[in-house]
Formats: C-alpha cells, structure tokens, sequence
C-alpha cells in the first residue's frame, strides 16, 4: 500500500505564532482520509522559519526537511509509489522556474506522487504536458513573489540606511545593549556604559577576555547580555566593533554572506569611549595574541619573552613540588622535549632578582619618542607627496580636456589615499602621545607593589605588569648553567628593549641551601661583557662554558 508523506513549510519564525502549521497539517490529514492513503507519522517534515527562495532547502540535509528528503528519495528508501503532500507547490521551491521544474521533475521521475492541496493538483511521472504546465506556473508565480518582495524589502533597507546617513534616524530596534531608543534617537544607558568603559580600560591594562569576565562576575555587575552572563563573545565583540565610537557599518547580504555596505556612518551612536581608548584597547589586544599562552591562576610576568640563548626556543616557569612546598621553576622548553640538556634555575629568584633590577632602569634607556614619532613623520611625508601629486593633477585638468575622465580617475584614488594616510596618522599620533617613559614609569610602580594586597588583587598587578614588560622589551636571552663540581647556579639574562638598541645585562647568582650551608645565597651583578650578544648562539655557548668552568662565584666569600 502506498504511503503520504507530508511537507510543511513557512518563512519567517514569526510566523510560527499564527496557524500555518496547524493548518497544513489539517488539510494534509484531510486529503489523506478522502483518499484512504495512511499518512505517514514517523517521518516528520518540517521546515519552521526556512525560505524556499534559496538552494539550502534541497541541499543541506543536515538541517533541512527536504533536503533529508530528496536524500532519503536517492538513496531509494522512499517506497515507488507513495505521496509526497504539499499544501501549494510554492512550498517544495521558490527558486527560478528551471531549478523548480528539475526538483519537481526529480521526485516525479523518483516514482513518488506529489500532491498539491491548493488548488489540488496531483503529478506523476506519467502526468499530462497541461499539468506539468500549470505545475510550472504554480512555481514561476511563487519566484516572481519572492522576486518581488525581496526588491520591495531591498528598497526599503535602502531607504532607511539613506535617512540614516543624512538624519542619524534609527534604522533598527538592533542596537548595541548599552543603548535604548527614544522616540527617533538613542540614548546612553549609562550604567551599561560604565561597565564598557571598565572592561577597554582593563583590557589596556593588561587583562584578556577571560579574566575581564570572571573580574565582572566576582564584582557582581549585572549582565546585560542574551545569555545573562558575561561571556568572551560578548566581551570580544565590544572591544572589536567600533559603535562604541559612535559607528555603524551598514551592512547587506549577498550570496549568503554579509559585506560592508558603503562607507561606516560616524556619529550613528553617541560616543561612550574615546578613539585614543579604542586604539589602545586593540594594541593591548593585538600585542595578548602575539604572545598567547595557556590560562591559568598563576601569572608570570616574563611569559613570552624569555629565550635560550644556547639552544634556542623559549624558557618558561614550570610548577614542581619539593617536599611539601610547591615553587616553580625556570625550564629551558629544548630541554623538556628532549632536544637539549636540562638547564634549570629557581623562578622566585630569577624574578625577584630581575625586577629589582629593571626598577632601576630608567625611561630614556627605552627612547620613548623614536619608533612612534618616526611613524607619524614617514606617513606625513607620504601625505605631503600624495597631496602635491593631486595639486598637480588638478592643475591638469584645468588645462587639458581630452584626458579629463583619465585624470579625474587618478585624482579619486589619490583623495582615497590621502584619507587613508590621514587616519594612520591620527592613529600614530595617539599611539606616540601615550608615551613609553609612562607605560614604563607605571611598571616600575608596579614591580615595587607587586606582592601587596589579596591574591586577586595580586593577580591583577601582575596581569598589568606583564602588559608594561611586553610593551617595553623586545626579548630576555637566557645562559643558564652552574659551577663545575659545586651546588652555585647562574643565570645571565640579556634584555633587549623595543624601539631602542641599548641593552642591559645581569648575573644572577644563587646557592640552594643544604644541611652544611642552612641559608640560601643569591646575589644579582651587571654583567659588564656589554659587547657580548647572546642572540649569537656561539656566543652564548662560550659564555655558558666560561662559567661553567669557574672556580668560585661571588657566594663563595658570603
């Protein structure tokens, strides 16, 4: 006996509030007992919310009806002879009257029966050529109201981004949770501002999404997010889309996907942060992926930066237990994949040695005016050219009127240019005016207070600490060994400074204390081999053995 299978479609979600479906269950059900044909009641068919305007209906099976339909038809599971039932063809396709006719034709010539219930209309593969035409109007009526609407939706969008553009109306009640429309404008919601502005300002600070999210949580802020907490998406989305500035990028939709639609509309929005915060906060971010790192509790201020000098790869601190106290140590990675011999030193001590030292470095070592200010200078000499080339371009098309559609053309791009030079320029500035000699002034502050206060607060320091050390070194080379038949260990780090040349350099010295010797020793110098560069690995190699081969350290007369 023949089965009826039942298809139920509707566009839009909201229409999943009124009748669509009861009622196309309803007239299925009807048709199936006038005919006797058992409708089937395990395979359920229905796309809620899902346009028939577009291939994915008939492609994606994973997530279409109709689509796991056509499949289950190729795949010869769907009995010759049974009934597929639509309430009007439009349903099965509103794609252009081709593509409509071979999904039709497809399941006809399949050996499946399609039923259409308004007007009522059933094909086969043996139907008539007048059936199959009406068929195909049926189709061509629902693409050409498609068509239709779609230019008519098309036309209105474009409209409201035109008024947008010239008045600043509201396009959509879609805008950004820190705002709320009234009557034709928006207005701030400043307790959801505030929160904005904290979360740029700790992201400057030296915080990643997911601490800025737990910061949030454990302070009790209230979210104001769809899924009522704060999460990364939401945090990494506002510190990446400019309507915090004000913004709004239209957008529309082609071949599935979103595209920028014209040039962004400033002052959209009110403003709720500064350019100058918005650049920083995407700095702090950019120079967060350069060095990404495993999340945990345990902040290391150095992480990113350290270097083998001897073996090349990175040093990092590893957490061990030495009786019942856990520390940490400095690992050379070479070494803990099996490459290189295991060259270790105590990380309290190499950190509290290092920043004791870095304190005393001061902000001229770092040439705070030299990497930024050089920028703006290149980029304004680049606009001055550009700008004179355009002068004289206008100059010529004054004079000559055959290449005027020629030099209109290289004047445009030039206009293009400069307006694109202009805002790096702006950006360089930003970046130039907050100076090096601050950022590494608060590092300093923060290597004197670092171990005050709770554990989180702790964290935090060291969070923002890490920032400062990352924006101001460039990279640390590490020569780790120790003396040949004694205890005594040494660490010689090399730190190289961004945008400056100039180095500083120290020995760490340190002595485990033992049964003999029950005080521990440590002892920092400046390593006076100035002219000595440990990004040279031969160098550093000699360095290592000549130490290595030491007979006493400084620690021997303490």
């Amino acid at each position: 006996m023949p089965i009826a299978y039942s298809y139920l479609r509707f566009s839009h979600p909201s229409q999943a509030d009124g009748r669509s479906i009861a009622r196309q269950i309803a007239v299925a059900e009807e048709w199936c007992q006038k005919n006797g044909i058992p409708l089937d009641a395990v395979t359920q068919m229905e796309d809620r919310g899902s346009s028939a305007f577009t291939p994915g209906l008939r492609e994606n099976y994973d997530r279409y009806a109709l689509a796991n339909f056509l499949r289950l038809i190729q795949l010869g599971r769907i009995p010759i002879g049974s009934y597929l039932i639509i309430e009007n063809l439009d349903r099965l396709s509103r794609e252009e009257e081709v593509q409509a006719s071979h999904t039709l034709t497809g399941i006809l010539l399949a050996g499946v029966k399609v039923v259409q219930l308004k007007p009522e209309l059933i094909l086969t593969d043996k139907s008539s050529g007048f059936d199959i035409m009406r068929a195909v109007m049926e189709l061509s009526r629902g693409h050409s109201e498609s068509v239709i609407k779609s230019e008519r939706v098309g036309d209105a969008w474009a409209e409201k981004k035109r008024l947008a553009r010239k008045d600043g109306k509201p396009m959509t009640k879609a805008i950004p949770s820190w705002l709320r429309i009234i009557g034709d404008r928006f207005e701030v919601i400043e307790s959801r501002a505030k929160i904005i502005r904290l979360i740029y300002q700790w992201t400057i600070d030296g915080l990643g999404s997911r601490q800025i999210a737990i910061k949030l949580t454990k302070q009790n802020y209230a979210p104001f997010t769809r899924s009522k907490r704060w999460g990364l998406p939401f945090i990494s989305r506002v510190l990446s889309e400019r309507a915090v500035l004000g913004e709004l990028q239209p957008m529309e939709r082609k071949k599935k996907r979103s595209r920028p639609d014209g040039e962004p509309i400033p002052n959209y929005y009110p403003a709720i942060i500064e350019e100058r915060t918005w650049i920083l906060a995407r700095a702090a971010r950019e120079e967060r992926l350069q060095h990404r790192g495993r999340h945990g509790i345990y902040v290391n201020v150095f992480a990113g930066l350290l270097r083998d000098a001897v073996n090349g790869g990175a040093y990092y601190a590893r957490a061990t237990w030495r009786g019942t106290r856990n520390r940490r140590i400095l690992l050379n990675y070479e070494a803990d994949q099996g490459r290189a011999k295991m060259a270790s030193f105590p990380f309290e001590v190499f950190e509290q040695e290092l920043l004791d030292r870095l304190q005393e470095v001061p902000a001229s070592v770092l040439d705070p005016e030299t990497q930024q200010a050089d920028d703006v200078s290149t980029l304004a000499a680049s606009r001055d050219e550009k700008e004179a080339r355009l002068s004289s371009i206008r100059d010529a098309m004054k004079e000559s009127k055959r290449e005027i559609k020629t030099l209109a053309l290289a004047a445009e791009e030039l206009e293009d240019e400069i307006a694109d030079l202009t805002k790096q320029i702006d950006k360089a500035a930003i970046k130039a005016d907050f100076s090096q000699a601050s950022v590494w002034g608060e590092g300093q502050s923060l290597m004197q207070r670092l171990n005050e206060g709770s554990e989180s607060e702790q964290m935090e320091k060291r969070l923002r600490l890490r920032s400062v050390l990352r924006r101001s070194i460039h990279s640390i080379y590490l020569v780790v060994t120790r003396l040949k038949g004694k205890t005594d260990r040494v660490c010689i780090a090399q730190a190289f400074f961004l945008h400056s040349k100039k180095t500083r350099s120290y020995v760490i010295w340190y002595r485990r204390p033992c049964r003999m010797r029950p005080e521990e020793g440590r002892k920092t110098l400046d390593w006076l081999e100035g002219r000595v560069d440990l990004r040279n690995r031969s160098e550093a190699k000699r360095v290592r053995d000549d130490y290595f081969s030491l007979d006493e350290s400084p620690l021997s007369s303490s």
